[in-house]
């Protein structure tokens, strides 16, 4: 009985220990499964004290090779922000374009052209960049969240972060 008891209080210890470390990385594979340029990327508590600490980025460009974003959620002032630590000395440029309903980046120019139908939503100090598999390895150590977004909503996230 002894032996049967403490077999079972290890079996206990074991699914206590075990449940937060599978949910944890299933939720990782979820996040994973839905990366792709257009989504937000939302710093979870591990990035505490980092540059990049309670930010929402928003992921312009995911390839193989390395991503790039802006960070939605620090104004400078109206109409300006923060767009991460990479190339600070350069302005960037958030523009929606109204016929194919992409969001894309500009950098060092206006995204807008006479014969394009794109809109300037904001303008970019810097912006954020990861190399090669590096995001990936951020979001298995649990540094972000993944969601997905429209236009409208990285409007209304911009709008709030600007008053």
């Amino acid at each position: 009985m002894r032996k049967l008891n403490k077999l079972l209080f290890i079996a206990v210890c074991c699914i206590v220990i075990a449940t937060p470390i599978i949910r944890y990385k299933l939720k990782a594979q979820y996040y994973l499964d839905n990366l792709s340029s257009g989504v937000i990327l939302e710093a979870t508590q591990r990035l505490r004290g980092s540059v990049l600490a309670n930010t929402k980025i928003l992921l312009v460009e995911y390839l193989p090779k390395g991503s790039t974003g802006l960070v939605l959620n620090k104004p400078l002032k109206e109409g300006l922000y923060w767009g991460g630590p990479v190339a600070e000395s350069h302005l960037f440029w958030l523009a929606y374009q109204q016929h194919t309903g992409l969001i894309s980046m500009a950098g060092n120019k206006p995204a807008q052209t006479e014969n394009d139908n794109s809109v300037i939503i904001s303008r970019f100090v810097g912006y954020t960049g990861w190399g090669e598999n590096q995001l990936e390895r951020e979001i298995r150590r649990g540094d972000w969240r993944v969601f997905k977004a429209d236009q409208q909503q990285v409007s209304q996230l911009l709008l709030a972060n600007n008053s």
